[in-house]
């Protein structure tokens, strides 16, 4: 909410020429703010119920995915580099996140690797979708409606939150609101 306020009038100003709200601009525009609350959705859970290690790593997949998929998507080149560079930069996440318990997961962390799985693919989304939306919406518009989605899709838990916690909390919500932007 806070991020989404705070940007509100640069994305006004920059956007006056745009045609934002035309064709499949809209439908790919919802899309990515869907796509960027479900990869924090997703995230969240992973490093609720596997080890953080793993959530990171699973959520950092992301450029794996566009590599792989971005070109047959979005009809894009396949760049010669990403055929070595990606598998190293997994190979290099992994190694920083303790390789030898990585692949040792219990049975009680399925859901949560599955979850980091998710959190990937969607962070993927973010990516390709942004990619896409590129030449048609400014960056900074974006963010701001990606983050009004967000906060449309977190709002049932939002307002869970007893008053005390909010109002104890609202300074630092503003300062990442502003922050984050």
């Amino acid at each position: 909410l806070f991020g989404a306020i705070t940007g509100v009038s640069p994305a006004r100003r920059d956007e006056a020429d745009m045609r934002l709200w035309r064709g499949a601009t809209r439908f790919w525009i919802l899309a990515l703010g869907l796509a960027m609350g479900l990869t924090s959705l997703f995230y969240t859970y992973a490093y609720l119920h596997t080890t953080v290690a793993r959530a990171v790593l699973l959520n950092y997949t992301a450029p794996l995915y566009v590599a792989v998929l971005g070109p047959w998507l979005l009809h894009e080149q396949h760049p010669r580099y990403a055929a070595i560079a990606v598998p190293l930069g997994v190979i290099g996440i992994a190694l920083i996140t303790d390789p030898g318990s990585l692949f040792a997961i219990r049975s009680d962390e399925t859901s949560g690797v599955m979850a980091g799985v998710a959190s990937g693919v969607c962070y993927a989304a973010v990516f390709m979708i942004s990619r896409y939306l590129a030449d048609k919406v400014h960056p900074v518009a974006r963010t701001l409606i990606g983050s009004i989605v967000m906060m449309v899709m977190f709002l049932p838990w939002g307002i869970a939150v007893p008053r005390e916690l909010f109002w104890h909390n609202l300074p630092w919500l503003v300062g990442i609101g502003f922050f984050a932007m």
